[in-house]
């Protein structure tokens, strides 16, 4: 009996292992607030060309104009004396949404000092913050607005959950040597372009899909397979930075110059991907371990090559060389986690760029 009981047990856990749980995709009120805020102020970073196609963010900008120009002018002028100075203010308030409660119409800060927004003001300015958003998010009747819009939020989840079923987890795993069956994953339909991983909530932010897939007829403009390499890319290297960002956030001087070096050379291209030099080195080692999750699954959509070729266009124009080292020398016998080989990696990075 006992070894019936033992071979069922071990039946049931090697099922539960192959049909790892996925995570899920949702749509979060104080995000798409979060960014309606960062447009009335102006700290947006969705550009010109993508404000024409999509109604939604349209939308969100009748949000300001049902509100005297003369609150909304008072409430953006504040809102710019109060975070000036403060670099990635749209990031910043966008992460920092994740700590907000908001409960009759009313948003309080939950965790104090939790946040780079927080620790970049005084408990004083913080506070002032978000007594400005509490003014624009009753003023805008934002509460209103994302009721009337759940049908949109619903098909943005529909299609980021399709995209999302169809990732390895166990590869992810193997990988890195931890589970992502449990972080959160947030879409946001107007943070177009822009996808950032949170490690004190273990969740990533996507952005990327506003009217362009979302929309009344988006049956009919919109197949899975036209979203699946964009999305799958960006989730793919939210996943990756949210995995190795406890590992990256130190390192040593002669690193540093290295990517001082690489920064300059690419400059341009890095400016107009939101890449400082402080991240530089962090990115491209993300982008690596990205690369060989890629070429290590079946998925017809994500394409090694294709995604080498984005990257160089983002600036990290040593991708192949870099890349290289870990198909010919990584080797999971040796090293548990592409964690563990990381310092090889490293070690050819300041070589190449010295």
């Amino acid at each position: 009996m006992q070894k019936l009981i033992f071979v069922v047990c071990a039946i049931v856990c090697a099922a539960h292992m192959s049909f790892a749980a996925q995570p899920t995709a949702k749509v979060d009120q104080r995000i798409e607030f979060a960014n309606a805020v960062c447009r009335m102020a102006h700290f947006d970073a969705i550009g010109e060309a993508d404000i024409q196609y999509s109604t939604y963010v349209n939308a969100t900008d009748d949000l300001k104009r049902s509100i005297s120009g003369h609150e909304v002018g008072s409430i953006s002028l504040e809102l710019n004396m109060l975070l000036k100075g403060i670099a990635g203010k749209h990031e910043k308030i966008v992460v920092d949404a994740l700590e907000w409660t908001i409960t009759n119409g009313k948003i309080e800060a939950t965790d104090a000092d939790a946040t780079a927004l927080q620790q970049s003001l005084s408990s004083s300015d913080y506070s002032k913050f978000i007594s400005l958003i509490n003014r624009y998010y009753s003023l805008s009747r934002f509460d209103q607005f994302y009721l009337k819009n759940k049908e949109v939020y619903s098909q943005a989840e529909e299609l980021y959950n399709a995209v999302l079923k169809q990732f390895d987890t166990k590869a992810f795993t193997s990988l890195f040597g931890q589970d992502i069956s449990n972080i959160n994953v947030y879409v946001s339909l107007m943070n177009k372009g822009n996808s950032y991983s949170v490690s004190g909530q273990n969740a990533i932010i996507l952005g990327g899909i506003c009217d362009e897939y979302v929309g009344n007829d988006w049956q009919h403009r919109m197949g899975i397979d036209k979203l699946n390499f964009k999305a799958q890319y960006a989730i793919t290297l939210s996943i990756s930075e949210l995995l190795l960002s406890s590992h990256l956030d130190r390192y040593d001087e002669e690193t540093y110059e290295s990517s001082k070096w690489y920064y300059t050379t690419q400059s341009v291209l890095f400016q107009r991907n939101n890449i400082d030099i402080s991240e530089v080195y962090k990115d491209q080692m993300v982008r690596l371990s990205a690369l060989y999750y890629i070429a290590n699954t079946k998925s017809s959509q994500l394409n090694i090559e294709d995604a080498i070729i984005l990257q160089k266009r983002e600036g990290f124009s040593w991708t192949n060389e870099l890349y290289s080292i870990i198909k010919e020398q990584y080797d999971t016998t040796k090293y548990r986690t592409i964690v563990e080989f990381l310092p090889v990696v490293t070690s050819r990075y300041n070589d190449l760029l010295k």
